[in-house]
């Protein structure tokens, strides 16, 4: 098994450990020139949760959010029907290096998404995304 593959085992092994101990949270960590900045995820995994993601939620604190995990990158994208919040659409790596962000308006359904595979999406809202300043390169961690 290569390096990059056992690094992403055990990523997704710690994810997976630590839903079943908080409750299908996690702790995820932008990390740029603005320092390490910690979001409170909730994780998407399977379908169901995936194809509902943040739909029809009035709120979502400052700091909280959404991760998708998926099996394999993957090109993915992303719509905002039947979402009301205004949202920031981090998609990451398998690298856990950020390869674009999105900012579609609520509602829509115009897909996003980055021209780059995805193995992990991050939805937060637009005013975090903007304020943590939040780009291509930075860098992300579980825990």
């Amino acid at each position: 098994m290569s390096k990059s593959l056992f690094a992403l085992f055990l990523v997704l092994l710690l994810v997976l450990i630590s839903s079943e101990v908080f409750g299908g949270y996690t702790n995820v960590y932008i990390v740029n020139e603005r320092g390490t900045n910690l979001i409170l995820a909730e994780l998407a995994i399977t379908k169901e949760e995936k194809e509902r993601g943040l739909m029809f939620r009035k709120t979502l604190g400052t700091n909280e959010g959404m991760l998708f995990i998926f099996e394999k990158p993957s090109y993915l994208s992303f719509w905002m029907k039947n979402t009301y919040l205004p949202l920031g659409i981090v998609f990451i790596d398998e690298n856990l290096r950020v390869i674009d962000v999105f900012y579609p308006d609520p509602l829509s359904t115009v897909p996003v998404g980055p021209s780059a595979k995805s193995l992990y999406v991050l939805e937060i809202l637009k005013s975090t995304s903007m304020k943590l300043n939040i780009k291509k390169g930075d860098k992300v961690k579980f825990e």
